[in-house]
């Protein structure tokens, strides 16, 4: 997942035709498939799975004191988003990529990519918490599962499930 040189240049110049572009997975049980949306106008097919073009918003993870969290904001226009969302009884799991518009062929709908992308930056299944659903917008608290809360041991070793170690 690295950049050469001309890609760095290539995205730091401020006059680049290319813009970065969020391809957004979120994935849940009760979905039959996840939902997939990418931050432009247009649909992309990546991986050969199509994300749907979506405008919403969200922030890098920061490297503050903390377990990491930022938030996201999704336009609610996708028909299945919204009310799944309010079905759901764990929280959805996203994993949100960035790339450069460069990697594709922007000369087709929906857009392809042009080989292997490189991925600039990767969110991996962090789950969406504090999750605010209303007609216009769904707002979220992104945050990565903090393992040090969870309670330890999870199964304890009492005499009516492990006899034998009581003999």
């Amino acid at each position: 997942m690295s950049l050469t040189d001309g890609q760095i240049d290539t995205l730091n110049d401020p006059y680049s035709p290319h813009v970065l572009l969020a391809f957004a997975t979120i994935e849940h049980p009760a979905l039959e498939t996840p939902i997939r949306a990418v931050t432009d106008t247009v649909d992309y097919v990546r991986g050969g799975e199509t994300y749907k073009a979506c405008m919403f918003g969200y922030r890098l993870v920061t490297d503050a004191q903390g377990a990491p969290r930022t938030v996201m904001q999704v336009p609610n226009v996708m028909d299945e988003f919204g009310p799944a969302l309010r079905q759901m009884d764990r929280r959805p799991q996203v994993t949100l990529e960035i790339l450069s518009s460069e990697d594709f062929d922007l000369t087709v709908s929906p857009r392809t990519e042009i080989g292997s992308p490189p991925v600039i930056y990767k969110m991996l299944r962090f789950e969406m918490a504090s999750i605010n659903v209303d007609a216009v917008l769904i707002e979220a608290q992104v945050v990565l599962r903090e393992f040090s809360q969870e309670p330890f041991p999870r199964t304890r070793a009492t005499q009516d499930r492990f006899p034998g170690l009581f003999a």
